[in-house]
């Protein structure tokens, strides 16, 4: 299911050890797994608004951390620490003469001859105000693997993300805060962790180094969340994730829906995992969570659950309300009919006559709207929203060879 079956035969050549298959389809399984290569591109989105102290360091560290990975052999598709491996870039960046990073001493005698992991740095300014677009757009001047995309306002973090995501050139994409709380250097243990097989890997703040009234809103944001997406994860809430190429295509993000991504990944039916990341202390700026982001968060939970579950049948979800309000409206007027039929005393002054009434009414028209939403679905609903490809395999050519099946 994962692309990094393309990149890691660890998964192939089990299944084809562990199944009885002959000699010749034996020789292709182990055919198409030495074919396969590891991961060798990087893209490392960063969306930022008023981030202009941040910036410069955060370029460092990032550069620092994948100075220091290279690719693994073809056999493995993980990654390895290096000392000071030559530095590499995305295909069709020029890193400069020599290889080398911009205005940065060439390495005379490199510790790895292993080539190192190309990766460009996407700095996508989500309406900054205070000089952070241009340090971005100096730092693009200076380094040619940083890409600087900037909006014309504020369109929110979502946004940023996704269009990131379709700027992106790398086999693997990480996104990660620009206020220097995450540690760049925890990018190699989100690439080994991909290589296991997982589509997602989120980091999980066990340590935060936030105040009580953003933690603890949070805390509870993300067990909700995760009951109620059967999603194994901690901190889904957390900003530092990396993602194959090909899940971060599938998302379609805005509003606030980027922090529900593990959940819409899990929903499609890729593989969600987590590792435990440094936090560190904000060192400057201000935090932009506030008490409106958790109504939108709770707001965005409804959207989410009917994206993932609903979307294809959304007469179930208005059914689940609208049904027991009619059942429980019918059952009090039923009562109270029966009451009237055996001369039981009046009933037009009692208040469950008009409870009924409204449970009636209100559980018509909510099983109305869900009878209106299937019908506009079953008439909009596309091919391609009905199921997720994995991958496609097989046709020699656009002729289709058969045999007429005889009537």
């Amino acid at each position: 299911m994962n692309p990094f079956h393309e990149h890691s035969q660890c998964a192939p050549e089990r299944e084809g050890k562990q199944m009885n298959v002959s000699p010749q389809l034996r020789q292709v399984l182990q055919a198409r797994a030495d074919r396969r290569g590891p991961v060798r591109t990087v893209s490392i989105v960063v969306p930022f608004l008023n981030e202009a102290a941040t910036l410069e360091p955060l370029h460092q560290r990032i550069t620092e951390a994948m100075a220091g990975l290279t690719v693994t052999s073809e056999k493995t598709g993980g990654t390895e620490r290096a000392s000071a491996p030559p530095l590499a870039t995305v295909p069709g960046v020029d890193p400069g003469p020599n290889n080398a990073a911009p205005n940065k001493p060439v390495p005379a005698k490199p510790t790895s001859t292993k080539p190192a992991l190309a990766h460009e740095i996407i700095l996508v300014d989500d309406g900054s105000d205070d000089g952070g677009e241009l340090i971005a757009e100096a730092l693009a001047e200076l380094d040619p693997r940083v890409r600087v995309i900037r909006f014309t306002r504020n369109f929110g973090k979502a946004a940023a993300l996704s269009a990131g995501f379709a700027e992106a050139r790398g086999d693997v994409i990480v996104t990660m805060d620009a206020d220097l709380q995450d540690d760049p250097k925890e990018i190699g243990r989100f690439l080994d962790k991909l290589g296991e097989g997982y589509d997602l890997v989120s980091g999980w703040k066990q340590t935060r180094h936030d105040p009580m009234g953003k933690t603890l809103p949070s805390k509870l944001f993300n067990r909700m969340t995760a009951r109620l997406f059967e999603v194994d994860l901690h901190d889904i809430n957390c900003g530092f994730k990396a993602y194959t190429r090909r899940a971060a295509r599938h998302l379609n993000l805005y509003g606030e829906l980027h922090r529900f991504t593990p959940a819409l990944l899990h929903a499609a039916g890729y593989r969600v995992a987590e590792i435990a990341v440094d936090h560190h202390p904000r060192m400057h700026g201000q935090s932009k969570y506030g008490s409106r982001r958790m109504v939108k968060g709770l707001l965005d939970i409804v959207t989410v659950k009917l994206k993932t579950r609903y979307q294809s049948r959304p007469l179930h979800f208005f059914g689940m309300i609208g049904l027991p309000l009619l059942l429980l409206g019918l059952a009090f007027i039923s009562y109270l009919s029966a009451l009237w039929v055996l001369d039981m005393g009046p009933i037009g002054n009692r208040p469950l006559l008009l409870i009924g009434i409204l449970f009636v009414v209100t559980g018509t028209q909510v099983l109305g709207v869900g009878l209106v939403a299937e019908l506009l679905q079953s008439t909009g609903l596309r091919e391609k929203d009905k199921y997720v490809i994995d991958q496609r395999f097989g046709g020699a050519g656009d002729e289709v060879i058969g045999q007429e099946v005889p009537r």
